[in-house]
């Protein structure tokens, strides 16, 4: 089976809902038991709330995307994701009395939560990184500060495989078949500015995805967004035809 990221996406949501849902419902049953059923009813009523603040806190924190992501920074947010969505339902049924919700079946279906949720971020995680595409990378540097980049990328994602070529400057002659045949393009801080012109300028009308440490003067530039891959921050430029990221090293 190919690797499909909408799919993917679709089947990670659906499978994040479910988990929330039998948290609830086990939470309930070791509670409330069976007699109790207008409690009942209206804790599955509460459970739409919970799935809304689910996707909030989850998109803060990057749970519905797990590519290259490690095990214990996915684990750590999914923790603190589902801390704050029972804080806030807590917090919810305390100020609207109303809400006849019990607080102990939040705290049972907060840890069940956690749980189920790890379980399966963990088989998602797993399936991920057996079927997502190894994309090649080209990285333009020299001397030490590309054999630090270097080292930082195979310590980081482990692209032992991915990271194809180093290339010192534009005066190689195939720098351009480089980029050509890479998916990434990696550019060092201290490559003279003609050349990181020419670079980011073939890149992008090739459609290259393209990561580069900043000087001071880059990270002053308007129009850039700031952006977590992995443990790595990156400033993003927004206003581009092809992805272009700083990559902070």
């Amino acid at each position: 089976m190919g690797y499909n990221s909408l799919l993917r996406k679709i089947i990670l949501i659906i499978g994040d809902i479910i988990c929330l849902y039998l948290a609830t419902s086990i939470a309930m049953a070791l509670e409330l038991g069976n007699k109790q059923t207008d409690k009942i009813a209206f804790h599955l009523e509460f459970l739409p709330i919970l799935v809304i603040m689910m996707f909030f806190m989850f998109n803060v924190y990057g749970l519905f995307s797990l590519i290259r992501k490690k095990l214990v920074d996915i684990f750590l947010n999914l923790l603190v994701a589902v801390t704050n969505i029972y804080i806030i339902a807590m917090a919810m049924t305390f100020f609207f009395r109303q809400f006849d919700y019990s607080r102990v079946v939040l705290v049972y279906s907060a840890v069940f939560s956690f749980v189920l949720l790890a379980i399966w971020q963990y088989i998602c995680h797993q399936w991920e990184w057996k079927h997502f595409p190894k994309q090649t990378a080209v990285l333009f540097a020299a001397g030490e500060e590309a054999a630090r980049i270097q080292n930082k990328l195979l310590k980081t994602y482990g692209m032992e495989q991915s990271l194809q070529s180093v290339c010192d400057s534009c005066q190689q002659a195939n720098w351009k078949q480089l980029i050509d045949a890479n998916y990434y393009v990696f550019i060092g801080a201290e490559l003279p500015i003609a050349d990181k012109e020419k670079i980011l300028r073939y890149a992008r009308s090739t459609k290259k995805q393209i990561f580069f440490v900043p000087t001071l003067y880059e990270l002053a530039c308007k129009n850039t967004g700031f952006l977590l891959v992995d443990d790595i921050p990156m400033q993003r430029v927004t206003r581009m035809c092809s992805k272009v990221v700083i990559l902070i090293i």
